[in-house]
């Protein structure tokens, strides 16, 4: 399964913003939540939630996460 991009999830607002371009050209998407962590939306409908430290993959089937 071919990787097209990834971006490490740190918390801050350019990793977001890095988040958000990885999302741009999907009807997928991500979600910032209160508590810290980024719920990224899998092509099956699922939310996982994404750490601090983690990775957000975007691959041929969609998003996952990849714990550090």
């Amino acid at each position: 399964m071919p990787t097209f991009s990834r971006v490490q999830w740190t918390g801050d607002d350019k990793a977001w913003e890095a988040i958000c371009a990885l999302h741009a050209d999907s009807e997928l998407v991500a979600f910032r939540e209160s508590n810290g962590t980024v719920s990224v939306e899998t092509p099956n409908g699922r939310r996982v939630a994404a750490k601090v430290g983690d990775w957000i993959v975007k691959s041929v089937d969609g998003f996952h996460v990849e714990a550090a």
